[in-house]
């Protein structure tokens, strides 16, 4: 987690608008992302998350406001709901796919292995993509992203499609990936349970058009973290309270610690 406040962002957004058409989406949104913190969007369905993740990535343009980028194109990775792996193609060459061209091939074959050992399939380098599990499909559009070495990776509800104990592994590893790195991440997510295990800093997303509507900081280290601690349950229930307006339910069942093929994992208990 980083907690220089005083360094160049990656990544900055000045007051920025966007409509589609008469519907206004975003109003005057300001944010920075900072190296070696994952800023979390979190917010409702259609609240703007990924349109805001797409105007930062230069997909979108915004209707006003500023936008200043600190870093190469080069520089981006991305992870998105789906994996998108090409499925006539193996994984490794999925992953060379985002290398450049003049990179030559037995360096390619390096940085693949080495993005794969970092996600712990480095064996499922010549699998298809219909040889995997869901999560590992996704175990390898992380490495993919990872494999660029980028300075900023986009995150588009990259765990929205798996059940929660996976989403937990997946958590853990992106933890591993980012302890001691300056890179920066931008995390969009609707789940708050996501949010609080990842994020440094929370945005909340709210109101038609949207707008920040609150930032949270979360100062535990991601290490520590675990949803049966008070100080996150707390925030369970503050954050859930901004997005409904009124008490949710009990925050998921306690949470306990046990290794699972070299990731940490957590497991709901019973």
């Amino acid at each position: 987690m980083n907690e220089n406040t005083g360094v160049t962002p990656l990544v900055r957004l000045e007051k920025i608008s966007k409509s589609f058409g008469a519907e206004a989406v975003l109003k005057e949104i300001t944010l920075e992302v900072r190296p070696g913190e994952i800023l979390c969007l979190l917010g409702a369905s259609g609240s703007g998350k990924s349109t805001l993740l797409r105007i930062i990535a230069g997909l979108e343009k915004a209707q006003s406001g500023r936008k200043e980028v600190n870093i190469a194109e080069e520089s981006l990775g991305f992870v998105f709901q789906e994996a998108r792996l090409l499925p006539w193609l193996t994984v490794g060459e999925n992953i060379k796919l985002v290398l450049g061209e003049a990179m030559a091939e037995d360096q390619k074959n390096r940085v693949v292995v080495e993005a794969l050992r970092r996600v712990y399939l480095e064996e499922k380098v010549m699998a298809h993509p219909d040889e995997l599990s869901g999560g590992m499909r996704q175990r390898v559009a992380i490495a993919r992203a990872m494999a660029v070495d980028p300075k900023l990776i986009l995150m588009d509800e990259p765990l929205s499609s798996l059940d929660f104990p996976l989403r937990l592994n997946l958590i853990q590893l992106l933890t591993e990936l980012y302890e001691g790195q300056d890179r920066g991440g931008v995390y969009v997510t609707h789940d708050v349970r996501e949010a609080l295990l990842v994020a440094d800093r929370i945005l909340i997303l709210k109101d038609k058009p949207s707008r920040i509507f609150e930032e949270i900081t979360i100062d535990l280290p991601r290490r520590e973290r675990r949803l049966e601690r008070h100080c996150l349950e707390r925030r369970y229930h503050q954050i859930n309270h901004v997005l409904m307006g009124s008490p949710l339910a009990e925050v998921p069942g306690r949470f306990q610690r046990m290794h699972h093929k070299g990731l940490e994992k957590n497991q709901p208990s019973d």
